[in-house]
């Protein structure tokens, strides 16, 4: 398989253990909407969904960072829950993004998971956040 992405900071350390981590496949053409992202290290059964920018930032939220500026885009109509392995895949419809934005070829976009965490009240968490040069 082809890597595609480039880390763009690490998720903080959650409930489960070390912080969530993103693994992207698929492809970076936008008219083929083929961008998978599979999440792991995610407590088991936490919900949370996907946000995205094409600009970066450094922004504590609960008890994560959120690496992306703004504006952030948010998937919240697309919750992603945790399996019991602590596993989740996201699909982002390319052609159908939040508040219209477009993905063109050249265009670089950053993609990070925000989630429910019990570390140890009930908290929001990050995963690790992801570049895309879309081609």
């Amino acid at each position: 398989p082809v890597t595609i992405g480039a880390p763009l900071c690490s998720g903080q350390p959650n409930s489960a253990g070390a912080g969530a981590t993103v693994r992207p496949s698929g492809s970076l053409v936008p008219f083929e909407n083929e961008l998978i992202l599979d999440v792991t290290g995610l407590p088991p059964a936490s919900a949370g969904y996907f946000v995205m920018s094409d600009t970066t930032g450094q922004t504590p939220v609960g008890q994560g960072v959120l690496c992306l500026g703004a504006p952030t885009l948010r998937f919240s109509l697309h919750v992603v829950v945790a399996s019991s392995a602590g596993w989740g895949q996201f699909r982002p419809d390319l052609s159908n993004l939040p508040q219209g934005a477009t993905v063109t070829p050249g265009s670089t976009w950053h993609f990070q998971m925000w989630y429910r965490d019990a570390n140890p009240g009930s908290v929001s968490n990050l995963s690790e956040a992801q570049s895309f040069t879309f081609r």
